[in-house]
């Protein structure tokens, strides 16, 4: 299509653009927000603005209260430290719908309400599914033995891993609305072929803490 005549940075603006138009009127975006308040690496600063600016000024600034931050790192695979509340995004995964997943979990952290509502809609989307390997379900043997999945009818099999925690029975995190959010600024026509997950998405975003 377009990959042509933009690049990935500049798609991402048109479709947060779009993203904005459409739900102005239902979500208060953070559209203006300095990211060197959230990060210190000038290779990341326009990537979380893009990235940001699909969360509400509500969820934004409780992150900021918190010193949640992001940097560069070289691990792997990008991923959200709760204990360090450190966005650490890998040289390879520096792009919008990453650094908009891992700033996902770290809302899901830092706000228990909504950790219950991935909680309420996983277990309905998922109820009487067993658990399945993610390197069966995706072909992809980069996942390990322990990254397992119930797949439901997910746009993508990550979306329902489990991260139960075998000391509570619980889990302590979801790629719900991780996922849900990169789709939202990297390929929102398709997270709207599952409309009852975008709505999920599309409601934690609109969620205000009581």
């Amino acid at each position: 299509g377009l990959g042509h005549l933009v690049t990935d940075d500049e798609l991402s603006e048109k479709t947060i653009e779009i993203v904005h138009k459409s739900l102005d009127g239902v979500i208060d975006f953070n559209k203006n927000d300095n990211p060197k308040d959230f990060t210190k690496s000038k290779d990341l600063q326009n990537t979380v603005k893009n990235a940001l600016s699909v969360f509400p000024k509500n969820l934004i600034d409780e992150l900021k209260e918190q010193g949640i931050h992001a940097k560069k790192s070289t691990a792997r695979r990008s991923c959200y430290d709760p204990l360090l509340k450190q966005v650490n995004i890998s040289g390879g995964q520096n792009d919008v719908g990453t650094v908009a997943h891992e700033f996902s979990h770290a809302v899901e952290h830092s706000n228990p309400d909504i950790l219950k509502i991935e909680e309420a809609f996983y277990n309905r989307r998922t109820k009487g599914e067993d658990l399945r390997r993610l390197s069966t379900v995706t072909g992809n043997s980069s996942f390990g033995k322990n990254e397992v999945t119930r797949t439901d009818k997910f746009l993508n099999p990550y979306m329902g891993k489990d991260y139960t925690n075998p000391k509570t029975g619980k889990p302590d995190a979801y790629e719900l609305l991780s996922m849900g959010t990169e789709y939202l600024v990297t390929k929102p026509d398709k997270l709207m072929e599952d409309r009852d997950y975008a709505r999920f998405v599309l409601g934690c975003l609109a969620y205000r803490r009581k």
